[in-house]
């Protein structure tokens, strides 16, 4: 193995850690400061969907495929149709997120992106950092990975809200475009909290994500079901394409992250407590 030590490490490049990345380019402190993103993915595929509120565009609102003021929410036989302005909800496809991120990262020379499995992360007079193939050094890490005591823990309020999600293309333009599902609870899979959400991104495309808020999560072939049914009975869509799946898992607690920072580790994204555990929204540019 070999050993190389930087200033900084951000360990993830997800969303919160591209974005760090991105800040430090702006603040001239970091300018001379050597810095490597290590992530075991390339973040070269479209793994998910980031949707958020705003009033006023804000640094990456141009990527958005496509943004609504008008959204519906079913529950029971009853129709509720809202005016979200002076809001606007927007949705993100990740990959062109990750693109524009990499891009502009990629032109920093003090910048080092390394496609490598971390498996370990320990504090000594410096911290190091331990991947499957090398070990490396740095002053200070910033760390995605969720605390195994988060997963043991049994005095915190958790609910997972867990999600698989299509992206379809019909043959028919069967979609409205200005509005968008943001909670149907008219498909139950018995007495769990579930909801269907749909985004339309045009008149004949769209995704549409089966939602859970529970304890536990299911197999994957268990979201197909109802996915499957929603698109039949309740968009009487009988005939499309899966373009695209994704599938996830947010934590929505109690549980105190802030105990996992330390004077040269300092946790982020999920890992850090920024996701807002009543909803599960944690996007903000």
């Amino acid at each position: 193995m070999s050993q190389k030590h930087y200033d900084y490490i951000i360990v993830g490049n997800g969303l919160a850690g591209l974005q760090l990345a991105l800040a430090f380019t702006k603040d001239s402190y970091f300018n001379h400061k050597s810095i490597a993103l290590i992530d075991a993915s390339s973040k070269t595929e479209n793994d998910k969907t980031w949707s958020f509120w705003e009033q006023n565009d804000s640094t990456f609102s141009h990527l958005a495929y496509q943004y609504w003021q008008h959204a519906t929410i079913f529950v029971d036989n009853q129709k509720i149709s809202l005016n979200l302005k002076p809001y606007t909800y927007k949705s993100i496809r990740a990959i062109d997120f990750y693109t524009e991120a990499k891009a502009q990262l990629n032109q920093q020379e003090n910048i080092t992106f390394l496609v490598e499995t971390v498996t370990s992360v320990k504090e000594n007079n410096i911290v190091e950092v331990t991947t499957e193939t090398n070990n490396y050094t740095a002053k200070h890490v910033f760390d995605s990975r969720i605390p195994n005591a988060f997963f043991k823990d049994k005095k915190a309020t958790t609910l997972i809200q867990h999600f698989k999600g299509w992206i379809i293309k019909t043959e028919d333009d069967v979609f409205n475009e200005d509005s968008f599902t943001m909670m149907d609870y008219r498909l139950k899979d018995n007495n769990q909290t579930t909801f269907m959400y749909v985004l339309p991104h045009t008149k004949n495309k769209a995704l549409i994500e089966f939602t859970y808020f529970t304890e536990n999560t299911v197999k994957s072939n268990h979201y197909d079901t109802y996915l499957k049914q929603y698109i039949s009975e309740y968009l009487n869509i009988n005939n499309y394409k899966i373009i695209e799946t994704e599938i996830g898992k947010i934590p929505m607690t109690t549980f105190n992250f802030e105990p996992f920072n330390t004077s040269k580790i300092t946790k982020i994204g999920t890992a850090g407590g920024w996701v807002k555990g009543s909803t599960g929204y944690s996007f903000k540019l």
